[in-house]
């Protein structure tokens, strides 16, 4: 989500004199919802490229490939959409190891974000390949660089 005024620092204070105030135009006015991230847990080092499970949405015909160091983004139309996600077996995606997952997600502005670089982030030790990894990022998400 973004502050689409730049209103969250004027309702903070304001939450101070009139929390459910604050609140409601927090809800109403105030965030734009740009979109969901998927961004699955997988144990210690695992190599680039490896299949961490698929995405299927009911609208598209083939599912979408997790692989491990992958970043993209799906583009999803305004309103409400079902997701599944099945990942293999060592793969986390906040149920337990291996469990898949079905999500109702909205679509916004950036679409579904698909994060598969693990966690923690492991920056490049060379700073010319990290700043290959950040314009490619940027990219995706529709950024001009």
């Amino acid at each position: 989500m973004v502050d689409s005024v730049f209103m969250l620092p004027h309702l903070g204070v304001f939450s101070t004199i009139e929390p459910d105030g604050a609140s409601d135009i927090l809800e109403r006015d105030c965030l734009i919802h740009l979109g969901y991230c998927v961004s699955p847990l997988y144990p210690g080092r695992v190599r680039e490229g490896t299949h961490l499970g698929d995405i299927i949405l009911p609208s598209n015909s083939s599912p979408y490939s997790l692989r491990a160091g992958d970043f993209f983004v799906i583009p999803l139309a305004e309103g409400k959409h079902l997701i599944k996600i099945q990942p293999t077996n060592q793969v986390d995606l906040g149920s337990g190891e291996g469990v898949a997952r079905e999500k109702e997600v909205i679509g916004g502005g950036c679409g579904l974000i698909v994060d598969c670089r693990g966690r923690p982030l492991k920056p490049a030790l060379d700073p010319v390949i990290q700043a290959e990894r950040q314009k490619s990022i940027m990219a995706a998400l529709g950024i001009a660089v």
